[in-house]
C-alpha cells in the first residue's frame, strides 16, 4: 500500500513538473457571425464589420472616397499567439467561411489566412500584393508572413490559374499552390466557402469545402513541412488580409473559430529545476523509510519493552539472535507450532542436539 502510494505521488510530481515546464497555455475563440460589439475584439486596417461579416477590404461605401479600387485590408484578432518556443511549436487550428464576389469581370485579387507580427498591412500592398508585402518587402526576412492565400486573378506569372489556393512565406511567390477549378469550387464566386487549416507542429494542412463538413479528407488541399520558428518570431498575430486592384471583388469573412496550444516561454524554470530535486529526495526517503520500518516490524527483530524486561529480570536469561531461532524452529514453521497463549504462540525446535520450546512474543500482548 505504502509502496504504491509512493509512486503515485512521485508520478503527479513528475506530471504537474513536466506540464509547468512547457508552460503550455491555449488559445481560443469562435465568431459564430459578427457585429459591432466584436470590433474590441480585432485589430482593423483598412477593414469593417459590416452585414455580419468583417469586410477585410472596404465595400462599396467604407473605401475612400467611396472607391473599393487598388485597397489592401488586414483584421487580425488582438491578443497574440505564442507560435513557439525553445525549439518547440505550438499547435493550433482554424476554421473560418469566406464569401467572395465580384465586383468587375473578372473580380480581383484575393484573401488570405495570416500569421505574423505586424498589425498593418504594408503600404502599396494592394493589388497582386494581397496586402502581405510590397515590392520592396517582397522575398526578404523584413516581411515576417506566412499566409494561406485564396487567389482570385492570375496576376503574377507564376500563379498557376485565378482560382488556386496557396501557401506564402514571405514571399508572394507560393511554395505551394494548388487549383480548386477540378474540384468544381469557384473561390469567387459569391456563395460561403469553408476553410480549414490545422497546424501539428510540423505539417500546415489545408482544407476547402463549399459545405461544413470541412474535415473530410476528399476536402485536403494540400500538406505541407514547415517550421515557423524558420520564418516568423516567437510571438504572432492571427487573421485575415486582402485585397484589390483596378479589378475589385468584396472580401467577407463571416464567421471564424480559432483553437491554439501556444508555447510560453516567458517563464522563469529555474526555481522548478531546484524544487523537482529536493521533492524527489524527500518522497523517496520516505518511501525507503516506511518500507525499513515496515520490514523490522513484521521481522519482529526488536521490541523495546520486552528488551527493558529481560535485561532486568533476575535469571539473566541467554539471548539468542532471530537468525538462530528461525533456524532451530524451522522459520517458526507451522508443522512445529506447539500452542499459542496470552503472549503469542510455542514452537518446538533443536538446538546444539537438545529440544526446545521458543515461545513468539506477540506485540499486541499486554500480559505478564
Amino acid at each position: 500500500m505504502r509502496f504504491s502510494l509512493a509512486w503515485k505521488l512521485l508520478f503527479l510530481i513528475l506530471t504537474i513538473a513536466c506540464k509547468l515546464e512547457t508552460q503550455v497555455k491555449c488559445l481560443e475563440f469562435n465568431f459564430p457571425g459578427f457585429n459591432v460589439s466584436n470590433d474590441r475584439d480585432l485589430i482593423r486596417d483598412n477593414s469593417y464589420i459590416v452585414l455580419g461579416a468583417i469586410q477585410v477590404t472596404p465595400d462599396v461605401s467604407g473605401g475612400p472616397g467611396g472607391s473599393i479600387a487598388n485597397q489592401a485590408g488586414r483584421a487580425l484578432y488582438n491578443k497574440p499567439f505564442t507560435l513557439w518556443s525553445k525549439g518547440k511549436n505550438a499547435t493550433f487550428s482554424t476554421t473560418f467561411v469566406i464569401n467572395i464576389s465580384n465586383k468587375t469581370d473578372p473580380g480581383g485579387e484575393g484573401l488570405a489566412f495570416v500569421l505574423t507580427p505586424e498589425k498593418t498591412a504594408p503600404q502599396n500592398s494592394s493589388g497582386m500584393w494581397l496586402g502581405l508585402v510590397n515590392e520592396r518587402t517582397n522575398m526578404t526576412l523584413e516581411s515576417r508572413i506566412v499566409s494561406v492565400e485564396f487567389d482570385t486573378r492570375k496576376s503574377h506569372p507564376d500563379d498557376l490559374d485565378g482560382n488556386h489556393v496557396a501557401l506564402n512565406v514571405n514571399n508572394i511567390n507560393s511554395v505551394v499552390q494548388e487549383s480548386l477549378s477540378g474540384r468544381g469550387i469557384k473561390i469567387a464566386s459569391g456563395v460561403d466557402l469553408t476553410a480549414h487549416v490545422r497546424y501539428d507542429g510540423k505539417n500546415l494542412s489545408v482544407y476547402v469545402s463549399r459545405n461544413l463538413e470541412v474535415f473530410e479528407q476528399r476536402n485536403l488541399v494540400f500538406s505541407r513541412a514547415i517550421d515557423f520558428s524558420a520564418y516568423l518570431p516567437e510571438i504572432v498575430y492571427v487573421g485575415f488580409t486582402a485585397s484589390t486592384s483596378n479589378f475589385t471583388e468584396l472580401n467577407c469573412v463571416r464567421s471564424w473559430r480559432f483553437e491554439g496550444s501556444e508555447i510560453d516561454g516567458n517563464g522563469n524554470m529555474l526555481w522548478l529545476w531546484i524544487t523537482i530535486p529536493i521533492v524527489f529526495i524527500v518522497v523517496i526517503g520516505a518511501f525507503l523509510g516506511a518500507l525499513y520500518l515496515r520490514s523490522r516490524s513484521k521481522a519482529g527483530e526488536t521490541n523495546p519493552d520486552i528488551e527493558a524486561e529481560l535485561d532486568n529480570c533476575a535469571a539473566n536469561p541467554q539471548k539468542f539472535k532471530l537468525r538462530e531461532l528461525k533456524r532451530a524452529t524451522g522459520n517458526f514453521g507451522a508443522e512445529n507450532k506447539l500452542g499459542q497463549g496470552g503472549f503469542g504462540m510455542v514452537f518446538k525446535g533443536k538446538w546444539q542436539g537438545r529440544d526446545i520450546a521458543v515461545k513468539r512474543v506477540s506485540e499486541k500482548s499486554h500480559q505478564g
